[in-house]
């Protein structure tokens, strides 16, 4: 059945995924229960029947009616909809979480509603001009990131809602066939064999609204098309639409209308008269909002919402500060960034990155089996030893944490430290026959007892912590025949204070180096929790701030207490960074441009280094790690990215946020990576469209050249991402040709520009940077 009751104004969308566009309501407007819609009032005001309820929406109101609520909106005054429609199928194929889920009805959040309205906006534009589809879906998955992450209405969970709504579906293919006999609730049921009480319970439940009212819209929807498009008596259309009278059609109108329908008729007589000279272009609201939420100017962006000043750098004699660059990016943090091939992609990235580190995490079961912790799953005997054997093989340091598990203050009796201890042994002796005791001395080992909070809040001075870690030091010991190796312990989940508390008790204890006490290395678990929204640039900079205060507290505590600790390996500092709402083909860009900034922000005697692991509600885990590669086989932004700053040479002699400059001999290396918090939040507002055409300049001066150099730039830019999205949506990528897979490999690579110029003492450049870049531009001297 058409909508002769309202006007369409400029249709555009998607088959079976969205339709975006605008509408004139004169009457009842009914659409698809199965979807969901995000209606703005561009215009006057709509009326909709929700939980029983008429409530009124207003100019400005954004709406959301969920899949399987009441989709009738009704309004005799002038009005305008900006309507989204995403249809069931759509946010089946996304998941669960996407087709399960329900939202508030009304948002008035001022900042996440300017959002969704903005990126609505982008959608609309997009499908005029007919952008790509990828990107017309970019922007719908991040409206629905948004909704899921804000929006969930606590109050409208339903259990079952997957089975539920196959009820609904099949109500409303059997309304579909138009006849009325099914619009008997009995029917119904009889029909798809469940009880009338039940599938009463499941519409109202999920709909809103009774059943009964539903027939009343329904019918009074069949009525207006009637009325405004036919001359038929208001006796017959009542008879054909299922009224039991002129009078019942009477009082529905009323109800709903405020007026009759012979009032109707003759104020909406004119309402399908050909529409076609009224298009987007005479929709004056549209267009000023259109103009107001157009694409915004970046650098001035930048200034106005960073805290520190990203157009200029200055490398002079006077700002020349030398610091020892420490090439922690080459650390594999977690072996689940070398994806599930981790023993092939281990050799590919060694061909071009040589890793200086990796921290591989244990645990020795019951069966003696051996748990590779960050994988969670069992390996056997050669593979540990493949392991083991290419770390030795290209001198890479290699850490081994070992863990022993359930070891509680007053709870440790003699036999369950001696089974504990056994399994450390039988652990020892897998590597020890795997590559010898002589390569055993060069690694490092960490000791994870964990659980140092219960022991110190026991009271006991940390008397039984020190003396299972004495125990198992002496086993190790025992099998490297030295005491001389690199070790350290898991301190495990602690706050700041607790942490303080810690090193307060350490400092406290005599002869540290008797009673084992004295480790080069310290592993913790950050417990401070914290969590902001990566939507605003408010909620990112908040970020920003909590990690480089975290990290400074870190810093501070160790020269407070005297901590005579060479390097400190954090796990879950990022842990509640929250990037479930970030575009999903930007979150290795975002990770890079995080993990670049921690790299060189501290001075400190101390390494530092943190492990990638942040927050992400719709994995099933939970929880996003950066990756090398990625499961199609091909180099992520995180692998050029470390490429990239593996080339840097030398020390380093300038750092500000945004800019390292190191110095070997007489040439120059130059990294410019952005803000962060500028970057996303820029990106973000213009639907991560065209960001290579959003350009800033930057004044890069460097007083040291002088004579001839080869300059060569290398750009890594925000087109990379785009290749694993597009093999993620082309079901059959193993069938294309050699050319499309060469072109595909190409866009994750970076760019390369070489050029040979004349430098004077005082050198004064402008690079132009776009939003999530990442330049190395080496100045080699000839």
């Amino acid at each position: 059945m058409d909508f002769f009751a309202q006007k369409t104004i400029e249709k555009y969308g998607n088959k079976n995924i969205f339709d975006i566009y605008l509408m004139r309501v004169r009457g009842i407007y009914y659409d698809n229960l199965s979807s969901l819609q995000i209606i703005y009032v561009l215009e006057g005001e709509i009326s909709i029947e929700l939980d029983g309820e008429k409530r009124i929406f207003k100019k400005n109101d954004l709406i959301i009616l969920n899949q399987f609520e009441n989709k009738f909106i009704y309004s005799n005054s002038k009005n305008l909809l900006l309507i989204t429609t995403i249809y069931n199928s759509y946010l089946k194929n996304l998941g669960t979480i996407y087709y399960e889920s329900r939202f508030v009805n009304q948002i008035n959040r001022k900042e996440l509603k300017e959002n969704i309205l903005n990126n609505l906006i982008l959608l609309y534009k997009s499908s005029i001009i007919k952008e790509e589809k990828e990107i017309k879906l970019n922007i719908i998955q991040q409206i629905i990131q948004i909704l899921l992450k804000n929006f969930i209405c606590q109050k409208c969970l339903i259990t079952g809602i997957s089975e539920k709504s196959n009820y609904l579906e099949e109500i409303q293919k059997l309304h579909e066939k138009g006849q009325k006999e099914y619009y008997s609730l009995n029917a119904i049921a009889s029909n798809i064999h469940i009880s009338i009480s039940y599938l009463s319970k499941v519409f109202n439940q999920l709909t809103g609204i009774n059943y009964s009212e539903y027939i009343q819209q329904l019918k009074l929807f069949y009525a207006t098309t009637y009325v405004l498009n036919t001359k038929d008596t208001f006796e017959y259309i009542a008879e054909i639409v299922g009224f039991e009278s002129t009078k019942s059609l009477n009082r529905i109108f009323n109800k709903y209308l405020d007026t009759t329908p012979s009032k109707y008729r003759k104020n909406f007589k004119n309402i399908t008269e050909d529409s076609s000279k009224e298009n987007l272009r005479n929709e004056k609201s549209f267009i000023e909002i259109f103009e107001k939420k157009d694409e915004i100017n970046y650098e001035e962006y930048v200034q106005k919402n960073s805290k520190s000043d990203y157009s200029q750098y200055s490398y002079t004699e006077e700002t020349k500060k030398v610091e020892k660059l420490n090439r922690n990016w080459r650390v594999i943090r977690n072996i689940k960034t070398l994806g599930d091939y981790y023993l092939k992609n281990l050799d590919l990235i060694l061909e071009k990155i040589p890793i200086e580190e990796i921290i591989l995490r244990f645990t020795m079961l019951e069966d003696d089996k051996v748990l590779l912790t960050d994988l969670n799953r069992k390996i056997e005997e050669y593979e540990l030893n493949s392991l083991l054997t290419k770390c030795i093989e290209n001198n890479i340091n290699l850490v081994i944490a070992l863990r022993l598990e359930d070891l509680k203050p007053y709870k440790n009796t003699p036999s369950i430290v001696e089974t504990k201890i056994k399994r450390s042994k039988k652990f020892f002796d897998l590597i020890s026959n795997a590559i010898g005791m002589t390569n055993m001395k060069k690694f490092t080992y960490i000791f994870d007892i964990d659980k140092i909070g219960e022991f110190m809040k026991a009271n006991r001075n940390l008397e039984d912590y020190v003396e299972i870690l004495n125990i198992q030091k002496s086993i190790l010991e025992e099998k490297l025949g030295t005491k001389d190796y690199k070790w350290g312990f898991e301190l495990g989940n602690l706050t700041e204070l607790e942490l303080k508390e810690l090193l307060l008790n350490y400092n406290k204890l005599k002869n540290k180096e008797e009673v084992g006490l004295n480790p080069s290395i310290i592993s913790i678990n950050y417990a401070d929790k914290y969590e902001n929204d990566m939507i605003t640039v408010k909620g990112l900079e908040n970020i920003r701030e909590y990690i480089d205060d975290s990290i400074a507290e870190f810093v501070s505590i160790g020269k407070a207490f005297n901590f005579p600790i060479e390097k400190v390996y954090i796990k879950n500092l990022f842990e509640e960074i929250d990037i479930s709402d970030i575009n999903y083909l930007y979150r290795d860009l975002f990770l890079v441009n995080l993990m670049v900034e921690s790299f060189f922000s501290y001075d400190s005697n101390v390494i530092y280094v943190s492990e990638y692991k942040v927050k992400d509600k719709n994995q099933e885990k939970k929880y996003y790690y950066p990756t090398y590669k990625d499961r199609n086989d091909f180099y992520t932004p995180v692998y050029w990215a470390s490429l990239m700053v593996d080339k840097l040479k030398g020390n380093i002699v300038y750092n500000k946020p945004g800019c390292l400059i190191t110095e070997n001999s007489d040439d120059i290396y130059v990294l410019i990576y952005g803000s962060i918090v500028a970057d996303y939040a820029f990106a973000q507002k213009n639907g991560f469209r065209n960001l290579e055409k959003h350009k800033r300049k930057i004044k890069l001066q460097i007083d040291k050249l002088e004579g001839r150099y080869k300059i060569v730039t290398e750009t890594l830019s925000f087109e990379d991402a785009t290749a694993g999205y597009f093999l993620k949506h082309f079901d059959n990528y193993k069938y294309l040709t050699s050319e499309e897979k060469d072109y595909i490999k190409r866009v994750a690579i970076p760019s390369l520009d070489i050029s040979l110029e004349e430098k004077e003492q005082n050198s004064i450049e402008t690079i132009e940077y776009a939003p999530f870049n990442l330049i190395l531009r080496k100045y080699i001297k000839l």
